[in-house]
């Protein structure tokens, strides 16, 4: 762990990391994963970059998944031993509109429902990759998860969100829309099939700050399995609208996986790109061995990310910060030199706004009264 006091010292680190010899500090990271790492951190950089976050992110730090998730809610109520076959034959989205009703049923309301989803989610630290994430230089970023992990790591790193649909975007504001809902509110959240039907009807416009996003942005897919009946129909509608002859050739992002999965590179080819951190564990691998290969292949997630967000930083406040010139090369202290003398020049009344847009430069270069 790599620990910094100030903006400053961060930028440098990153620059020195970024130009160290043949990807040094991540060893790890193989060729095509380092090639991909630095188009992506580019990208990102360019303000290009929406982050689209699934319940992945949040396993490191407790997340249940939506199975695990599930047989929590069930324990809050009383299922008779006679349904629980016929329970668990049905899918998901069935399961939790049983369990809404059996919470309506036994505690009174609906809303008791949605109090025990946020409570089951609602964690008090974020991972690593969360971290990472909110480094990046995104305005936008968009995710299916009602935990509040990603709004924490955000604040953290001095980069605060405005989450959306709970409150109002404000021009200018970095954004964070949660399509299922949040735990701060609960009524919000969206679990069951009725939820997933009266989407279009009562949040149409969310889905379509998605759609315009895919048309015009890349978007990076990290935690998300892509088996999300909504998202599927808004790629759909997204293809429809392009011309034919672009429509099946618009990558419209790229997904990090876990693990290869061929099988869905076939179902999302020429839409996204599918980036696996790790071969996937072998036919037949006993529990042990697949649990090490989750965690390795996670591990390897948190360096990709790593790694892309070196190549994201644009913060240059190293040069002329006053206690880090040490680490500048010759070229750099001597533009560091030319700059100083720069801000120490007279300054008359007609070229002030000029000087406004040089001071503000200065600034972001880490220039201070001690510098």
């Amino acid at each position: 762990m790599l620990v910094l006091r100030d903006r400053a010292a961060f930028s440098l680190a990153q620059k020195l990391r970024r130009e160290g010899v043949d990807g040094a500090c991540w060893p790890s990271v193989g060729g095509q994963l380092r090639g991909k790492a630095r188009s992506l951190g580019e990208i990102a950089r360019a303000g290009h970059l929406v982050p689209f976050l699934g319940a992945g992110i949040s396993v490191s730090a407790g997340a249940p998944s939506w199975g695990q998730l599930l047989d929590r809610l069930r324990s809050g109520v009383n299922l008779k031993q006679e349904d629980a076959d016929a329970f668990e034959g049905m899918g998901l989205l069935d399961q939790a509109g049983v369990l809404e009703q059996l919470y309506a049923d036994q505690h009174g309301s609906r809303k008791a429902f949605g109090e025990a989803v946020a409570a089951a989610v609602d964690l008090p630290r974020y991972g690593l990759a969360p971290a990472l994430l909110a480094t990046l230089p995104s305005a936008g970023a968009i995710t299916l998860n009602y935990d509040r992990l990603f709004e924490m790591a955000c604040i953290d790193a001095q980069r605060p969100r405005t989450v959306m649909p709970e409150n109002a975007p404000a021009v200018g504001n970095n954004w964070l829309l949660k399509l299922h809902g949040s735990v701060s509110q609960p009524e919000s959240i969206v679990l069951t099939r009725d939820d997933y039907l009266s989407y279009h009807s009562n949040r149409d416009a969310l889905s379509a700050l998605v759609k315009a996003h895919l048309l015009t942005h890349h978007l990076l897919f990290v935690g998300f399995g892509l088996a999300d009946d909504h998202f599927h129909e808004i790629v759909h509608d997204v293809r429809r609208a392009l011309p034919n002859n672009t429509s099946k050739n618009h990558q419209m992002g790229t997904v990090l996986s876990l693990f290869q999965e061929q099988l869905q590179k076939l179902v999302w080819k020429g839409r996204l790109e599918i980036l696996p951190m790790a071969p996937a564990p072998e036919r037949g691998a006993d529990s042990a061995d697949i649990h090490t290969a989750l965690v390795t292949a996670g591990r390897q997630l948190e360096i990709f990310l790593d790694m892309m967000a070196a190549y994201a930083t644009d913060n240059h406040s190293y040069l002329l910060a006053p206690a880090y010139n040490q680490g500048l090369a010759d070229d750099e202290l001597e533009l560091r030199r030319q700059l100083l003398a720069l801000a120490k020049q007279d300054r008359s009344t007609g070229t002030a706004e000029v000087w406004g847009v040089l001071d503000k430069a200065l600034r972001e270069l880490g220039l201070s009264s001690q510098s």
